[in-house]
């Protein structure tokens, strides 16, 4: 097997002296729309600038974007002796143009680009028209996976879409390709044909007991650029039964054919995150199973098998985990504490009965409130999967949700903003097929075996489509106002808080005494304003409540908008003496 992961490092360091046969690219992810964001599709690897502060990156940032997809893909190529490059900019940032470039002078003959999600299409689209012609180009993941005849038709820089479960399937691609061969008698690939799109039969099921370990050339990049990766992602399972209407992740490997759950031998998993301790010092593993627990005794088996291997080598490391509410049990719970899982993201969605029958949910309020209590008291962090708005939400269903989060004190976890989230419409879901016909949604203009055309453009009309306003005009008034009024606190607990802690601690440590004693102070304070922020959260959505008694919708925000920026100022008063921008150049005054 040919693994160097220099290769990768050169590639992110933007470096043109490398020659290799394919590069995977995960593009840049940032909102070319102008949608307004959830709280989920926010851009995580944003952190990374902050991985140098060692405090905030192990409190708060506990997932980056390793590309795992693309590094799975590298095992198998590699294996068959083709050199691979792999370029996150999600890690390294890099300009399309850049990206071009380096692929143009690195000879290689195939690109395979990771599509997910939405954040992720405005570069993908840019590469497409920017990279060289000879190139062969393919896409593959979720996203990518359930619009084929979309972006086939109007990507004339796209080749092929290689969709579902791809380690093997991408190999054989690969192959072909390098050959100068066929591709049109590959299972799993979508290809431009003539005038139309062609797609072949999906691949079956990969055996997850016999797949290969993803490399790690993400983290090998940051050693080398001086950012200790001491977290690291992995997967335990693939696939989810469930059934929920907004979710493309239980089709997401599957994609026509029936839902599957599968995992793999947790022995092995321990193996892997034993192997990454070792090599590059990891602490933290983010899993990003679609449901960790899974269903039925055998999967209960394996978890409670692969708590019991990391316990008994004493590995001293932490977890976080993905579960829905119904597969939760007590005992495993506790298990999995001792092994060190540290924080859950339970699938919750909603505190409203009548909602979460609306999306298929597959559980009741009464089982979210249990598994909440459940988590919360074996000292666990809960990360709430929530969904506050939708299209059809009424001011009833958003008191439900205000009791429902009063009651399990989930504004009092470490994540109060993940209860900010308005439900994103994915292509090929039921929710944008439900939507497209009641006329909330616009009917789509790329029609399915309609000929080829050069438009790029369309494909990002076609997720301009896909927002939406609530059919109640007043809760789109409280959407709208809420959000404006959330974004600014984001901003200070992703960007601001990182770097005036580390300001803050370094004179803590330095220095004569009263400066030492001024930093631990303020240190207090902002610790304070991040811990209440939940608090000031759940006070904005209650007011954003109350503003539907208004008059009139204009009323309505403009009285919304006063009152959120009221609260603000004196929450900021109250935890730190001033409003946040005095604050901030206080510090900046006596400390930079």
């Amino acid at each position: 097997m040919f693994y160097d992961p220099s290769l990768s490092v050169l590639a992110m360091s933007g470096s043109h002296d490398l020659a290799v046969d394919v590069v995977l690219i995960a593009p840049k992810e940032f909102e070319a729309s102008s949608s307004q964001r959830t709280y989920r599709e926010k851009n995580f690897t944003s952190f990374i600038d902050r991985m140098g502060h060692f405090g905030f990156q192990k409190d708060y940032v506990r997932r980056i974007n390793e590309a795992l997809g693309l590094e799975c893909l590298a095992t198998y190529l590699r294996e068959s002796g083709l050199k691979v490059a792999i370029v996150n900019c999600n890690l390294a940032p890099m300009g399309s143009r850049a990206i071009a470039d380096l692929v143009a002078a690195s000879g290689a003959r195939l690109v395979g680009i990771s599509l997910i999600y939405r954040p992720q299409v405005a570069q993908a689209i840019e590469l497409t028209q920017l990279l060289p012609r000879d190139v062969t180009v393919a896409m593959g993941g979720a996203l990518a996976s359930f619009m084929k005849h979309e972006l086939l038709s109007c990507l004339p820089g796209l080749d092929a879409i290689v969709f579902g479960e791809a380690e093997e399937t991408f190999r054989a691609f690969a192959a072909s390709v390098i050959a100068g061969g066929e591709i049109k008698g590959l299972p799993g690939v979508a290809f431009r044909d003539g005038a139309h799109v062609v797609v072949t039969p999906a691949d079956k099921p990969l055996d997850l007991g016999l797949i290969r370990a993803p490399q790690r050339d993400s983290l090998a990049y940051l050693n080398a650029v001086g950012r200790a990766p001491r977290i690291a992602s992995l997967y335990t399972s693939r696939g989810c039964m469930a059934k929920c209407t907004f979710c493309t992740g239980k089709d997401a490997y599957n994609v026509e054919r029936r839902r599957t759950y599968r995992f793999r031998d947790p022995v092995a998993v321990v193996d892997e995150m034993e192997t990454l301790t070792r090599s590059f010092g990891t602490e933290f593993f983010y899993i990003n199973d679609d449901n960790f627990l899974g269903y039925g005794n055998k999967s209960e088996r394996r978890v409670e098998k692969f708590a019991s291997e990391i316990i008994a080598r004493n590995l001293n490391i932490e977890f976080a985990t993905e579960c829905r509410v119904d597969g939760l049990d007590r005992d495993l719970l506790h298990l999995l504490k001792e092994a060190g899982m540290v924080q859950m993201l339970l699938g919750l969605e909603s505190g409203s009965d009548a909602v979460l029958k609306r999306w298929r949910k597959g559980a009741t309020a009464e089982q979210n409130r249990e598994a909440v209590r459940t988590v919360k008291a074996l000292g666990i962090n809960v990360e709430p999967g929530f969904i506050l708005v939708d299209a059809h939400t009424t001011p009833d269903e958003i008191a439900e949700n205000i009791s429902f989060i009063r009651e399990t004190g989930l504004d009092r976890t470490p994540f109060p903003t993940y209860l900010i989230n308005r439900l994103s419409v994915y292509p090929g879901t039921e929710i944008e097929q439900t939507l497209t016909a009641s006329g909330v949604l616009a009917r789509s203009q790329i029609a399915v075996g309609m000929a080829l055309r050069d438009d790029p453009g369309a494909i990002l009309r076609e997720f301009e489509r896909l927002e939406y306003r609530s059919v109640e005009p007043r809760v789109e008034v409280f959407w709208r106002g809420l959000r404006q009024g959330i974004e600014p606190i984001e901003q200070i607990i992703e960007d601001v808080l990182p770097t005036t802690t580390g300001l803050l601690l370094v004179a803590r440590d330095s220095g004569d005494k009263t400066r030492r004693r001024l930093a631990s102070d303020c240190i207090k304070q902002i610790v304070k304003w991040r811990r209440d922020v939940g608090r000031l959260i759940l006070q904005y959505i209650e007011i954003g409540h109350r503003s539907f008694e208004e008059a009139s919708a204009a009323v309505q925000l403009r009285r919304f908008r006063s009152a959120l920026k009221e609260m603000r100022a004196e929450y900021d008063r109250m935890h730190l003496g001033s409003g946040m921008q005095d604050w901030l150049a206080f510090i900046e005054s006596r400390f930079a």
